[in-house]
């Protein structure tokens, strides 16, 4: 198999299809906007997390300084900048007005580790088949032709799916996490979601940029999150972060593997990832179901250890490591202005 080709920006003839080429980018280096940002901070230069999230939502050129420190965090090097400003430079020349308004929103960000400990489940984020079908639905026509520009191998790789397909999680064919006609979610509101078996509540860990969620003790568990109804009866679970600012539980890269872990992430890059079933196994007990795959949220095997990973895994009703509580907390006074939506 001939080895994969970066992405290269000078065959992008619109600001769209050069935004297209960032974003094969940034697939390829395999890294969140958070860990994009420490690693940017660490070349010296000043990339918020939200700035890049933006940047990539849109169709009009970023600034150059955006790019430069984008290509520098991706791993690029000099070279590699140089020829990503040049194909910036010569699109400016052909569109003047292209370049979109500076952003100024700032955030702040510590360490980019991704390792975990805990029950050694499937590696998610290679789950690469059904993601980069839902980019091809998203952009249509023009995202595959520009794939065919930007490293034929790697779209040849994922597209057809030539790699062993990795186990899916399905949801529980048991009638018993039907929510009963009686019942309902919470009501909207802020909550920590504390594990019904352990006693424990979801959180990030501290030295952790990534947003991956753990359980750990409640006093101390980051952040809280305020639970939002959303068409079709499912939920918006968003992440109140004192650092991070607002984001959205979800899986992690919008997996469909056994074992992805959930993730809070800035919203609007998973799609139903980021959209839950809150299914009443009593009047107090949720299952928290991702909508993207009907599996169930879980602290594997009802596991009592801090710092476990919460996963997604297929639905059981005799597994107590599925059923959370909601306990009513006060919004905090102070979250950062900081968002990618």
């Amino acid at each position: 198999m001939p080895e994969e080709q970066p992405p290269d920006p000078r065959r992008a003839r619109t600001p769209a299809e050069f935004v297209l080429v960032m974003r094969a980018m940034k697939d390829r280096c395999g890294l969140t906007y958070r860990q994009l940002a420490v690693r940017a901070e660490g070349h010296g230069d000043v990339l918020p997390a939200s700035t890049l999230a933006g940047t990539l939502s849109r169709g009009s050129l970023p600034r150059p300084e955006v790019v430069g420190a984008f290509v520098r965090a991706c791993g690029g090097s000099p070279e590699d900048v140089e020829r990503w400003l040049k194909a910036h430079h010569d699109l400016t020349r052909g569109d003047p007005h292209a370049t979109a308004p500076e952003d100024t929103s700032v955030v702040g960000d510590t360490d980019a580790s991704r390792a975990h400990e805990g029950p050694p489940f499937p590696e998610d984020g290679k789950d690469s088949g059904p993601r980069w079908s839902a980019r091809a639905r998203l952009f249509g026509g023009a995202s595959l032709a520009l794939l065919a520009l930007v490293g034929g191998s790697l779209a040849v790789t994922r597209l057809t799916g030539q790699e062993t397909a990795p186990a899916h999680v399905t949801g529980a064919a048991s009638t018993s996490t039907t929510p009963h006609p009686a019942l309902s979610g919470p009501q909207p509101g802020v909550y920590r979601i504390r594990s019904a078996a352990s006693s424990l509540c979801l959180s990030e860990r501290e030295g952790e940029s990534g947003g991956r969620i753990y359980q750990a003790a409640c006093a101390k568990a980051v952040p809280v999150y305020s639970v939002e109804p959303v068409e079709g009866g499912a939920y918006r679970i968003r992440s109140l972060h004192p650092v991070f600012g607002y984001g959205c539980l979800g899986v992690t890269g919008g997996s469909t593997r056994a074992g992805a872990q959930l993730m809070d992430d800035y919203c609007g890059h998973r799609g139903s990832a980021e959209r839950f079933q809150l299914q009443p196994a009593d009047r107090a007990r949720y299952r928290l179901v991702p909508a993207h795959t009907g599996a169930c949220a879980s602290v594997p095997g009802g596991s009592p250890t801090e710092w476990t990973p919460v996963v997604q895994l297929s639905c059981r009703p005799d597994d107590p490591g599925q059923l959370f509580l909601f306990d009513s907390r006060p919004p905090p006074t102070a979250v950062p202005s900081i968002t990618s939506n």
